[in-house]
Formats: structure tokens, C-alpha cells, sequence
């Protein structure tokens, strides 16, 4: 059971059931559930939940840097064979000692196999326009680049969704003079900017569970904080509290950036 914290709920039944499943009679089921954090239990699960748990806990150590090129090796090596099967010719496009650099790079910051995946990505395609392979100098960029400001690249990785929640969490921020905004309050200000920033005036507008998958990108990724907590797991989903946690300022400057004029205009960005 993947992202475990994505499945708790304020009345914790979802994962309840799913923890109780292995302690009924004659059942031949094994529960292995992975989360973000090794206190997950203690801090957002009920007793009742816990009680169900087993005491069998597995801390995922990060890759190192042997492991992460291995990884980025696999990746190519799956992308070249698929090409060559449908008859398009393959080329190197990122040299072995690129690899072993950016595998390097990040196993000494995070050892996240999706980091080093991503500086890769971003390495390869800043030379594909010259159509040159890949090498170390490039990833040296790549990283100085990424490292200058990690807020300003997390940011333009976004989703559109992504950036209009922000900017709808600063808009309620400025209009209320307080860091703390309901949900609720931030969800009414999104469907209210989605017209004004998209340039679209279709009636579709995105659910409320459509915008807690947004929400809940923002809190995964820790952009965003989300209030818990026992008390909190009683109030209405919509009277929970968010805090914006990067810089407002640079948020501001980077989706002006991203999203131009319009959103210059409606961030009040200077």
C-alpha cells in the first residue's frame, strides 16, 4: 500500500479496514504500507489504528551513488531497446561520465533516484536542440542552474493547477492580512482565478476532490502546509488551515515570470 499518508481521512476508516484485514479469522493477508515518514502513526492515526499495526517498521535508506547510475543506466538502456524495436535508430545521448557525475551530485544531497532522473532529463534536453551528446560540463550547469534557486525551479515544474492554487493562497493571504487561510476560502479564490489567469472561459471548473489532488501534490512536495492533528481530524475538511511554505516573495516573482502579465497583474507583483 503505496503513499499511506494520501489514505488518511478524518475518520481513518480507509486504512482501519485496511490494517484490520490481516487479524481476521483465517485471513492470509499481509499488509505492507509505505509512507513519506517513519512517525506517521504517531502523529496523525488514531489509537484504534495503531492498535492494528504491526511493530515491523523498515527505514528506506537513500541510493548511493553506485545505485542511482545503475538506475539512470536501466532508464536509457530500456528507452534504446524500445526504439530499436520500432525501427528508429538510437543514439548516445548522454555519456556515461554525465550519469556518474549527476549520480555523484545527488547521492550527496538527497540519494532520491527521482532527483537524479530529472537532472538528467534536464541535462538531455538542453543539448537537444544542438543534437550533441550529453556530458559532464552540461550537468555541472544543470545543477548550478537547479541549486541557484530550488524554490524558482520546483515552481516552473508545476502544474497550471499547481501555480493557480498558490497564487490563490497568496491572494487570500494579502486580502485577509493573516499567513493561516481556510480551504475553503483558498478553493473559492481558485475556481474565481481560473478564468482570469488561464484566458479560458469554459464552464468546466475542477471538483473539489480534483482540487484536493491538487492540494495534496502542494503538501507532498511541502510547498504547502496542511493543518492536522487529532482536533483537526473532526472539523470540516473545509475549515482546515493552509500555510504557504516558500518564500512569498519568490513565488510571486516566479509565476509573474511563468505566467506573464495577466499573472503579474493578478499577483500585485512588483
Amino acid at each position: 500500500m503505496d503513499e499511506l499518508d494520501q489514505l488518511v481521512t478524518p475518520k481513518q476508516d480507509v486504512i482501519y479496514n485496511f490494517f484490520n484485514w490481516p487479524t481476521l479469522a483465517n485471513s492470509k493477508v499481509v499488509v505492507i504500507a509505505v509512507a513519506n515518514t517513519m512517525d506517521l502513526p504517531e502523529r496523525v492515526m488514531t489509537g484504534r489504528v495503531r492498535s492494528r499495526l504491526g511493530m515491523t517498521r523498515i527505514n528506506f535508506e537513500p541510493y548511493k551513488k553506485e545505485q542511482l547510475a545503475e538506475i539512470v543506466t536501466a532508464r536509457l538502456t530500456t528507452a534504446k531497446e524500445s526504439l530499436e524495436k520500432e525501427g528508429i535508430e538510437s543514439r548516445e545521448v548522454i555519456k556515461m561520465d554525465a550519469v556518474r557525475l549527476a549520480a555523484v551530485k545527488i547521492s550527496s544531497i538527497s540519494g532520491d533516484a527521482r532527483r537524479v532522473l530529472d537532472v538528467c532529463r534536464r541535462v538531455v534536453e538542453h543539448v537537444s536542440t544542438s543534437k550533441t551528446t550529453a556530458g559532464a560540463n552540461h550537468v555541472q550547469k544543470i545543477m548550478s542552474i537547479m541549486q541557484s534557486s530550488p524554490t524558482a525551479g520546483y515552481l516552473q515544474d508545476c502544474s497550471l493547477h499547481e501555480r493557480i492554487m498558490l497564487a490563490a493562497l497568496i491572494k487570500c493571504v494579502k486580502r485577509e492580512g493573516v499567513e493561516e487561510i481556510k480551504w475553503s476560502d483558498v478553493q473559492y479564490q481558485h475556481l474565481n482565478y481560473i478564468g482570469a489567469l488561464t484566458g479560458s472561459d469554459s464552464s468546466r471548473k475542477p471538483s473539489v476532490s480534483e482540487l484536493t489532488m491538487v492540494l495534496d501534490s502542494l503538501v507532498a512536495s511541502r510547498a504547502v502546509l496542511l493543518e492536522d492533528g487529532a482536533t483537526v481530524a473532526r472539523k470540516p475538511s473545509g475549515e482546515r488551515r493552509l500555510l504557504l511554505n516558500v518564500d512569498q516573495i519568490e513565488v510571486e516573482r516566479v509565476l509573474s515570470d511563468v505566467g506573464g502579465q495577466t499573472w503579474k497583474n493578478a499577483l500585485g507583483a512588483s
